[in-house]
């Protein structure tokens, strides 16, 4: 990539209890001398010292953790400022114990260069002894966890590794009170796959838990997700490519990439190139944590804004032929409440989250071009699922599906975009009874109610023509960032309600031709793939023993929506995904699947010991011995035959 950018000079103060980081930063730029900046942090440890209650080791640790972590600072910088970082800091604090500085280090590292640079100032640790191993084992996990940080596996495998393998070695030889490898064991039960696969390749014995072709298996899954993960900077190298619409970078990384990748931060956001690249203004979750993953910082309250308004990227990350147009974008909210939209959900919603995602004029505003050309780029694809678009589930309850023309329905409040709607149709987008009715009163009212809506945005446009705020751009290492939740300021109401009137008129002759099926023969791209089926089978049947007329008699009988049914398998976007409805990658979806299938084995074992045991217990096997029936103490399960209430048959024919 491309070269670190130094980090500016921090021209803050020194905060009271923490790390002098201001003057530290002074001198690396050469604004303060050496010694006073020596004398503050060594003022800093003793006041460390002084309130810590932790033994020697942990207060060592502690006071390195804090003075490694200060010296990454807050973006990349170059090898040779983090050498010099380093040399300050070893001749400040002394280097007695280079061991425990270079563990304390690597528990803190994100950035490659400051890892690498930590090494390089310790050579005199070419191997961990068993005094730190449980320190280097209990950080590993996590360490090796941070799937997105894929520099972490080389890291570990190059420089980490050799240096601990035989201690590692010794400690996998560790046996628990079953017999297994206490390690390999305790990495399983914990679900630290990662750190699993790497005991199993280093000898850790799988027996009393795992058979050799349950291995085999295992290890399998193990490089498939090694190899996965490797492909994340390529990922973030396409995030950067639509943010900034480099062309040259965006070639580059469509090959290298995986281009169904949608991953965040690994928790209550996901996000899919497709959606990133139609969304004019992304949400702030997602601007901050795919920055940092590149180790930029963003000021909180900022969000990153698509510098162009067409659909040129979005285009061409659609025509991949390795792509799921259907994968789009998940948010988590609370006790297990969570919403997933596919990439046209959300073309048609305001806001991802629960509660809260609805059809509104706001979302115009939020992309990159007009809704109406997205969703035909979408539903003019046969790959894109035009029922299954929008699934949430609530806190309590089931979960709810919704189609895209249901979405529409169920979820406007305001104007309804009827183009959009229409080339959902057009396309073959299941319709519900209640779409059928609204065209049928497209002539009763909408549109003076649109007429009237939008002469009072006029109005009060024009009241508030020299009071609009202007937006504060930022420009942040080739990004362009606005205040989140400014794109309102974009919006432009007024031409949102024109277009709404425009569309609401051509919705109406469209209707006006759809609604007599005979046109099929004269206007066929009106009508939806299946009714042209339809009425090409009709003719080729029946127009020479009967003739045209009848068949036109025929297709003006039938309504053109009963045929509107496109549907495609249910993309792994909705079928892959974890407890709590996130989407994950399929080989890490085969590794949790593999984990499930090995703890139902223990425990079906487990349940079978307990019932050889209780066969043998003689202990309440007493004749006439009565058992105590099981108190459910589940107030809802109590109380449901108070809620029950008895329906009457006047009520049930009604």
């Amino acid at each position: 990539g491309s070269a670190p950018e130094e980090e500016e000079l921090d021209e803050g103060e020194d905060i009271e209890g923490c790390f002098p980081s201001a003057s530290f930063s002074r001198f690396m730029h050469g604004k303060l001398p050496k010694e006073e900046v020596q004398e503050a942090v060594e003022k800093w440890v003793q006041e460390q010292i002084a309130e810590s209650e932790e033994d020697q080791n942990d207060q060592t640790r502690g006071i390195w953790r804090e003075c490694l972590r200060a010296c990454q600072g807050r973006s990349p910088r170059s090898k040779t400022f983090y050498l010099k970082a380093m040399e300050f800091l070893l001749e400040t604090l002394g280097k007695n114990d280079p061991e425990i500085i270079l563990i304390s280090g690597l528990q803190v590292s994100r950035i490659p260069d400051f890892a690498y640079a930590l090494l390089e100032s310790l050579p005199e640790v070419q191997s961990f002894s068993n005094d730190y191993l449980d320190l280097l084992m209990d950080f590993y996990p996590a360490y090796i966890e941070a799937y997105a940080d894929s520099w972490v596996l080389e890291c570990w495998h190059k420089e980490v590794l050799p240096r601990a393998k035989e201690v590692i070695v010794e400690r996998l030889k560790e046996k628990d009170d079953e017999g297994r490898c206490r390690v390999l064991f305790e990495s399983f039960d914990g679900t630290m796959l990662h750190s699993m696969g790497e005991w199993l390749r280093l000898g850790a014995d799988p027996a009393g838990f795992l058979e050799p072709e349950e291995v085999e298996e295992f290890l399998k899954l193990h490089r498939q997700v090694q190899d996965y993960w490797l492909r994340w900077p390529a990922h973030l190298e396409l995030v950067k490519a639509i943010a900034t619409k480099d062309k040259t970078l965006l070639s580059s990384a469509l090959d290298k990439a995986n281009l169904n990748e949608d991953a965040v931060d690994g928790d209550a956001k996901t996000v899919s190139l497709l959606v990133l690249s139609m969304w004019k203004c992304w949400q702030r979750r997602w601007s901050e944590i795919l920055l940092e993953r590149q180790h930029i910082n963003v000021d909180s309250g900022k969000t990153v804004w698509l510098p162009y308004d067409d659909l040129e990227i979005f285009k061409t990350i659609l025509a991949r032929p390795d792509i799921d147009p259907n994968v789009g974008a998940y948010s988590y909210g609370w006790h297990g409440s969570h919403v997933r939209a596919t990439a046209l959900g959300m073309a048609l919603l305001a806001d991802l989250d629960t509660g809260c995602c609805d059809h509104l004029l706001e979302g115009d505003s939020l992309l990159v071009a007009p809704r109406r050309e997205i969703v035909e780029a979408l539903a003019n694809d046969p790959r894109v699922d035009l029922e299954d678009v929008f699934f949430e589930h609530f806190e309590e309850g089931e979960g709810m599906w919704l189609s895209a023309l249901t979405f529409m329905e169920c979820k406007s409040f305001g104007a309804i975009d009827l183009a959009s709607a229409m080339v959902l149709m057009k396309a073959g987008a299941l319709m519900s009874p209640g779409w059928v009715k609204l065209l049928e009163e497209l002539d009763q009212g909408l549109q003076k109610d649109l007429n009237e809506e939008l002469q009072q945005q006029l109005i009060q446009e024009q009241e508030e023509a020299g009071n609009v705020r202007q937006l504060q751009r930022t420009n942040l290492r080739g990004y362009t960032l606005f205040e989140d939740n400014s794109h309102v300021l974009r919006m432009n109401k007024s031409e949102i309600l024109k277009s709404r009137i425009e569309g609401e008129k051509e919705v109406k002759e469209w209707y006006g031709i759809v609604k007599k099926g005979s046109l099929v023969f004269t206007s066929p791209k009106s009508f939806p793939p299946n009714f042209c089926r339809v009425a090409h089978a009709l003719d080729s049947a029946f127009r020479k023993p009967l003739g045209r007329g009848v068949v036109c008699c025929i297709l003006d009988f039938l309504p053109f929506y009963e045929f509107n049914r496109r549907r495609v398998p249910r993309s792994a976007f909705h079928k892959r995904v974890d407890v709590f409805g996130r989407p994950v990658p399929p080989c890490i979806y085969d590794m949790n699947q593999f984990q499930r299938k090995i703890r139902k084995k223990l425990e079906e074992a487990e349940e079978e010991c307990e019932i050889l045991e209780g066969e043998n217990d003689e202990a309440g096997a007493e004749a006439g011995e009565k058992e105590e029936p099981e108190i459910n103490e589940t107030c809802w399960v109590q109380d449901a035959s108070l809620r029950i209430e008895q329906v009457c048959p006047e009520d049930c024919e009604e």
